[in-house]
């Protein structure tokens, strides 16, 4: 870039500018998650989690479509999704505002499809006309919900959770220099008073440290909120190409959230998966629907639309 030949209208100089680093910084930025980035294995998890199982996380039961439908999984997921692309962009800062909406969706989401929560409080919110409900309030709200409350009994989860909400607030809120622009987010340089900013492995490191943490939780969240997430089933065996829509996984599905919750979780859901009896009837239910034949999967291709 000439810096001799920037155009003299801003906009267009800073465009200019902007568009010159960014190709750049990205192919650094993709290169080091892939190739050197320490935990290149659980950060490529904890995305796919977010293209494939987080969508289909909550449970497709009418009473709880009617409260919220599955809108605050979706935009979470597009939430994380938005933030891989601000890293590769080196926008830093921005990435932590996307791992708190997300965060505060799932946990939005999960305390609406409580069944002590009245369907009226998730329709308002849904349609714009209630407020987001208070993220600590939303937490310990959910404590009336079994799994989350053995969960917090044994592992925690409540601080946890809190914790890390706090952690984003601090970067989004500045808590202190720490947590200002030249910390999370530097910038390499400024051209005519057009800041830009590349890739800085420290700053990088710690986005994604927090992208991973923040995935993590919340794939602890929604097995609490839908217990029956943490089995696997075979669902072309029993439904074909009819397979409930949400509320459901595949047995890899499975694997990858059980591999992606924290080491300090993992016992209390390992325990969670042999003893819930909810997770024991839907397993009986399941097995109790009969296969499907050859002549039932040709009848549903025929009746499908295209």
């Amino acid at each position: 870039m000439n810096l001799f030949d920037l155009p003299n209208e801003h906009f267009k100089a800073r465009q200019k500018v902007l568009l010159a680093e960014l190709s750049n910084s990205m192919s650094i930025s993709s290169k080091y998650l892939h190739d050197e980035f320490i935990q290149s294995e659980k950060l490529i998890l904890a995305r796919d989690f977010c293209n494939y199982e987080l969508m289909d996380a909550p449970q497709a039961r009418s009473d709880h479509l009617s409260k919220v439908d599955i809108f605050p999984w979706i935009e979470a997921a597009r939430e994380l999704d938005r933030s891989l692309s601000l890293m590769l962009m080196c926008q830093y800062k921005s990435v932590y505002d996307c791992l708190r909406r997300a965060l505060e969706l799932i946990i939005t989401g999960s305390y609406f499809v409580l069944d002590n929560v009245e369907k009226e409080k998730g329709n308002e919110w849904l349609n714009s006309k209630r407020g987001t409900p208070n993220f600590k309030r939303a937490v310990k709200g959910l404590l009336v919900k079994e799994e989350f409350l053995l969960c917090n009994q044994e592992c925690q989860w409540e601080d946890n959770v809190l914790q890390l909400y706090w952690d984003l607030c601090d970067v989004i809120h500045v808590k202190g220099t720490d947590n200002g622009i030249n910390k999370i987010s530097p910038s390499r340089a400024s051209i005519n008073g057009i800041g830009y900013y590349g890739f800085d492995k420290n700053a990088c490191d710690q986005a994604v440290h927090f992208f991973i943490k923040t995935v993590e939780e919340i794939s602890v969240i929604v097995v609490l909120s839908n217990p029956i997430l943490l089995n696997g089933f075979d669902l072309d065996r029993k439904f074909g190409m009819n397979a409930p829509f949400s509320g459901f996984l595949y047995e890899g599905q499975s694997d990858n959230v059980r591999e992606l919750h924290p080491q300090k979780y993992k016992m209390f859901m390992d325990n969670l998966r042999k003893e819930s009896q909810e997770i024991k009837d839907i397993v009986q239910w399941f097995e109790s629907l009969p296969d499907l034949t050859e002549d039932d999967l040709k009848s549903q291709m025929e009746s499908m639309p295209f």
